[in-house]
């Protein structure tokens, strides 16, 4: 039964009480009235009956002689009526009595009678509106389970017969499915069969519960985890027309036990074993938006309703264009690569550089002159830049090249060691990385002893929200080298001290 069919069950119901009422009221009404005729009929009676003896008295006088038997005769005849008279008002007095009596007692039956219908009316709308949640209970539980009177579909493999509810085949998911077409094809010859239907599917019945679990709950649940049984789910999926892109977002949280229990298997590899290669880099990072930290699971749960690569892409092209995406929260190695990875390509930066030894050349800078601080700033206040170093120097080792934040004059950019008081550096000194505090009176040094190679990738951050400055290094969340940053416009800055040291500014993440 239908909600449509329960609501004008109940609403006829609700039409019927009201019809109940009416009748009620109206017949109670008519009694009512006839008993007040009957009354006014009685007492215009006993009226006439004492009129008209009076009058039949009167007329005796009349015509009657006067004398003294007449006279004697007349007046026992007069105290006759007088007593008949007398009688009659009493009695009269006793029926009006009786039957004022008799419409109290009456008023007093119906109103009991018009109270005990409204109570069991208002008892029976009760159960009706009872009903009602029970109807849309029962709904609710159908919607999930299916029909309780189904008309099955019988699908007939090479090894064994299924039977099928055919609501299964009204599923969104079922259209354009191989196993669709089979239904079709069988309509087409049997139009006039019975409602049980006969489908041949010349397959084996062992994995079509795979997917029927694709049809009902849009995701296939592998109970024995092994590599056997996901390509078994995966080659069946395939083989009846299955999308791919379908296939991996109903297996992926199969695949992800199976890759968490067996990390010694790449994504890459396990992908490829299912078929799924097109999606190794969307698992890796929705595999990791999984494991993500408190602060990272809003912007995970973006990404984990993602059913593409280019559709993750664009989320966080969108997070980056409404300044939500905070690039110094992140501590997942996967998430901050693909962050990076899917920022713009910078061909070309703008330089503001100390002096003319230094050579702009699309995105990169390089020394021209040997032990001596040049300096180039980027006029964009950003919360990232990466960069990379093209050549190291001299030394061969990156000696004494820094990369950081300034909030020096753009117009005027830093020559020789003035940069050194006017920001917040991460030094290369001897080919390893620490973050340099250069501040008057101030020489703190914290070491990362990581060493830097022309293949790594160095990551500066800026939060002006928590107003501090951190590094990241081939996607390894270094954290926050200086806090409590009381400037607000800082411009990144690269320094370099050796002549053909040169470094490359890869991705800018705006300012968030």
């Amino acid at each position: 039964m239908e909600k449509e069919e329960h609501s004008l069950i109940i609403q006829r119901q609700h039409q019927e009480l009201a019809m109940i009422r009416e009748e009620v009221n109206r017949k109670l009404e008519i009694l009512q009235k006839s008993v007040q005729i009957n009354q006014s009929t009685l007492q215009q009676m006993i009226s006439y009956e004492t009129t008209t003896k009076k009058e039949m008295i009167e007329r005796l006088r009349n015509e009657l002689s006067v004398n003294k038997e007449n006279e004697e005769a007349l007046n026992n005849f007069d105290k006759l009526l007088s007593s008949f008279i007398s009688v009659h008002e009493d009695g009269n007095q006793k029926i009006n009595n009786c039957i004022n009596d008799t419409i109290n007692d009456f008023n007093r039956i119906k109103n009991d009678m018009l109270i005990s219908i409204d109570i069991s009316l208002r008892s029976l709308e009760k159960r009706l509106y009872n009903y009602e949640s029970h109807f849309s209970e029962i709904e609710t539980f159908q919607k999930k389970v299916g029909s309780f009177n189904p008309h099955n579909i019988t699908l007939r493999f090479v090894d064994g017969d299924i039977s099928l509810d055919e609501k299964v085949t009204k599923n969104d998911r079922f259209k354009g499915t191989l196993l669709e077409e089979f239904l079709a094809a069988s309509e087409n010859q049997n139009k006039d069969s019975s409602d049980l239907k006969v489908v041949e599917i010349n397959r084996s019945k062992e994995f079509f519960k795979y997917i029927l679990s694709f049809i009902t709950d849009n995701e296939i649940v592998i109970g024995e985890g092994s590599i056997a049984s996901l390509q078994a789910a995966s080659n069946e999926l395939t083989a009846y027309g299955i999308k791919p892109e379908e296939i991996y977002q109903s297996m992926r949280h199969a695949i992800t036990c199976y890759s968490l229990e067996h990390s010694d298997q790449s994504d890459e590899v396990l992908c490829s074993a299912l078929g799924l290669s097109q999606f190794t880099q969307l698992f890796s990072l929705q595999k990791a938006c999984l494991q993500a930290k408190e602060e990272e699971k809003d912007f995970a749960q973006k990404l984990l309703e993602c059913k593409t690569f280019a559709e993750a892409t664009t989320v966080l092209q969108k997070t980056v264009t409404n300044r939500q995406l905070r690039i110094e929260q992140m501590t997942s190695q996967q998430l901050i690569n693909f962050i990076i990875s899917a920022l713009p390509q910078r061909t070309s930066v703008d330089f503001k550089v100390s002096n003319t030894n230094l050579v702009c050349q699309g995105n990169s800078v390089t020394n021209r002159l040997h032990k001596q601080f040049n300096v180039a700033m980027i006029p964009e206040i950003v919360s990232a830049y990466t960069i990379k170093v093209v050549a190291p120097g001299s030394s061969g080792i990156g000696n004494a090249m820094y990369i950081g934040f300034s909030y020096a004059q753009l117009s005027n950019p830093p020559k020789d060691q003035q940069w050194v008081k006017l920001g917040y550096y991460m030094s290369i000194y001897n080919g390893n990385l620490y973050s340099e505090k250069v501040t008057p009176n101030s020489g703190n040094h914290v070491y990362y002893n990581k060493r830097i190679t022309r293949d790594d990738l160095v990551v500066c951050w800026y939060s002006r929200i928590t107003r501090s400055i951190g590094f990241i290094v081939n996607g390894v969340q270094l954290g926050p080298a200086f806090v409590g940053i009381t400037q607000l416009n800082l411009y990144p800055i690269l320094v370099v001290y050796e002549v053909e040291q040169t470094f490359a500014v890869d991705k800018i993440l705006p300012i968030q």
